[in-house]
């Protein structure tokens, strides 16, 4: 079988699907490298590769990402299970303690990812797609057990029934309003996710310090474990607004009828989740995981990856944006810290944390 037309599916009449035209495939996949993903592909079929499990901590709004992979390439079949940040290196340790692995593929926040190949839960793949990420210190494992995929908007997600647009903040200092007192939700900061992300992202760029979290504390704040968790805490009214709020994550959840809105601070600094992904390490789907991980980096991938609401990494599309927001390269993001140094700075600040946010 053939890489097919991502337009064509499968054959909605039970017909064989239709093989893409070579155009369609280059503008898609990149001229470079549609031999190379035939060639992949047809040694995941040889190999019975027809399944491919994916742990995401993204599971839920990362659904167009899977469907546009297997329009793409139909003898597979993505079997994607939401697995949090916090429970990802339990399951990978669990796994490879038994010596049998059910998942290929783990995407998630880096704190996990650094964990994980430190206990040797990864093997070394470096996407053919992605060669400019090469040795680049915030963007790849120096050892290219896992890189950067997605990196997402994070803002204020608020209760649009209970804050009107245009009275909701606007940037990070107006959450320090009083009038917010006791109305605000926040992923904990004090453990691997989110919210341990975004202020050790404020601390490490310099623009807001100890000070500042300590008057957000001081605002009473109500604190949840998961995007989820915060998205639901808003849509049901307990609280006003929540931070970090994952912006793919409020366009799924609008899309299903919350009542919810959204402010991306952009001024003071921008706040990015990056989520990483990599190859387990005794994958049962070896290269139908390094088929996936090739492809998020296309054309056809960063384009998925802006639908749903974030950007990529990728140097493939000079546009990379979501509809309406800034290009990527464009962005007055936080400083990003290497890689090699995440892990060491999340932990150390955590005490200080525990002080802060009880």
């Amino acid at each position: 079988m053939l890489i097919v037309a991502a337009a064509c599916g499968s054959g909605g009449d039970g017909g064989p699907a239709a093989t893409a035209p070579e155009s369609e495939l280059s503008a898609a996949l990149g001229p470079a490298y549609v031999d190379t993903f035939q060639t992949l592909y047809d040694k995941a079929k040889a190999d019975g590769e027809t399944k491919l499990v994916i742990w995401d901590a993204a599971a839920v709004p990362n659904q167009k990402l899977y469907d546009a992979f297997m329009k793409r390439f139909p003898a597979i079949t993505i079997d994607a299970q939401q697995v949090n940040s916090g429970d990802m290196l339990t399951k990978l340790n669990a796994e490879q303690a038994a010596g049998k692995r059910s998942a290929d593929i783990a995407a998630t926040g880096s704190t996990a990812m650094i964990q994980g190949s430190k206990a040797n839960n990864f093997e070394s793949y470096s996407p053919f797609t992605a060669e400019k990420q090469k040795g680049d210190p915030v963007q790849a494992d120096a050892k290219d057990y896992f890189r950067q995929y997605k990196v997402g908007p994070k803002g204020i997600v608020y209760n649009s029934t209970l804050v009107k647009a245009n009275e909701a903040p606007k940037g990070w200092n107006d959450l320090l309003d009083p009038k917010w007192k006791g109305k605000i939700a926040i992923r904990n900061p004090t453990i691997n996710g989110g919210g341990n992300e975004l202020v050790s992202d404020m601390l490490y760029d310099g623009r807001f310090g100890y000070d500042y979290l300590e008057k957000l504390a001081a605002q009473g704040l109500k604190i949840v474990s998961t995007s989820a968790e915060l998205a639901n805490a808003v849509a049901t009214g307990q609280v006003a607004m929540g931070i970090p709020g994952d912006y793919d994550t409020y366009l799924d959840q609008k899309d299903k009828g919350a009542p919810l809105g959204y402010v991306w601070p952009t001024m003071g600094g921008v706040e990015l989740s990056e989520l990483y992904i990599g190859v387990i390490s005794g994958a049962p789907h070896r290269s139908a995981a390094q088929l996936y991980e090739s492809w998020v980096f296309t054309p056809e991938g960063v384009r998925t990856l802006n639908q749903i609401g974030t950007y990529s990494p990728s140097e493939q599309l000079p546009d990379n944006a979501p509809a309406g927001l800034t290009p990527y390269k464009s962005l007055d993001a936080f400083k990003a810290y290497p890689i090699a140094d995440a892990l060491k700075y999340q932990q150390d600040i955590i005490p200080r944390l525990k002080t802060i946010f009880k």
